[in-house]
């Protein structure tokens, strides 16, 4: 193969990781996005946050946040998530989805 060939297998090699990234993007978005169990976790981020802002001991919000900052690491939760991206990313994990 020449250097052309080459540039041209890569250029074909690129669309196509293109073109997979915008099916899966559209099939996000008409499948995934808005259903009850997205809203179901949008509920899950967001209510935890409002029920500490609302009951929280005001005088101690600083030294809770300071706590939770240097657990959070201890906690497994940052390599847990990396982990689970990186096989996502690698197509090695996927997440099955009932319809």
């Amino acid at each position: 193969m020449d250097e052309n060939q080459i540039h041209h297998a890569i250029e074909q090699a690129y669309q196509l990781i293109v073109e997979a990234h915008r099916n899966m993007t559209d099939i996000w978005r008409t499948h995934v996005l808005f259903t009850w169990q997205w809203w179901f976790g949008v509920g899950l981020s967001i209510c935890p946050w409002l029920f500490w802002i609302g009951f929280r001991d005001k005088r101690a919000t600083g030294q809770f946040l300071l706590s939770g900052i240097y657990t959070t690491p201890f906690t497994g939760n940052i390599p847990i998530l990396f982990l689970s991206m990186l096989g996502c990313i690698c197509w090695l994990q996927t997440l099955p989805r009932r319809a």
